[in-house]
């Protein structure tokens, strides 16, 4: 944060997910917001720059909703999401999903973590800001599953790109505008 401050990043309070992970968002070029989320280094001795911004972790995503609980069973429904916990009293919900590429590509299992954190804000239209979150899937599946959103009432954007035999891309938003892009790509 001393970094950030340095260099005039401006930079929202640090606040805690449930697991303790602390985060906040940065304001970057033309006031785009970005999150950061800590991650522990365990035996990592690796020397980083400055910044100590270095990838991503395990914290994937963290995604600002008014009702986690709904929230959630709509992501487990539409995007197939895991559900692994929902407080409530508390106001968040923890979903994972398999990271595609590591097991398509290296025959690994990762789990993405995504945090659904209870918000007052209301969205009243659909939130096309600069940064967003983004899903990848596999371009054997890409038509299946975009025809499967339309069947159960997701309005996908028109698709972009050629997904069969490169990139291609369409994006939804979910039930509190949230833009998701989809992306489906060959690695090959």
């Amino acid at each position: 944060m001393r970094y950030l401050a340095d260099k005039n990043v401006a930079y929202t309070d640090i606040n805690a997910l449930p697991n303790g992970r602390r985060y906040c968002d940065i304001f970057a070029f033309e006031n785009t917001k970005l999150t950061i989320a800590e991650e522990p280094r365990g035996d990592d001795q690796t020397a980083y720059p400055p910044s100590g911004l270095v990838g991503f972790g395990n914290v994937n995503t963290i995604i600002h909703v008014r009702d986690p609980k709904l929230s959630a069973e709509w992501y487990e429904k539409h995007l197939g999401f895991n559900i692994v916990n929902v407080d409530e009293a508390k106001g968040f919900a923890h979903l994972q999903t398999e990271d595609a590429y590591y097991k398509n590509e290296l025959n690994q299992s990762l789990w993405d973590n995504i945090w659904l954190l209870q918000t007052n804000d209301v969205v009243e239209k659909p939130n096309d800001n600069k940064a967003r979150t983004y899903y990848d899937i596999r371009p054997e599946v890409f038509f299946k599953e975009y025809n499967q959103l339309i069947k159960n009432g997701v309005k996908p954007s028109q698709i972009a790109g050629d997904p069969i035999n490169g990139w291609g891309g369409f994006h939804i938003y979910d039930l509190d505008h949230n833009r998701i892009n989809v992306w489906s790509y060959n690695v090959h």
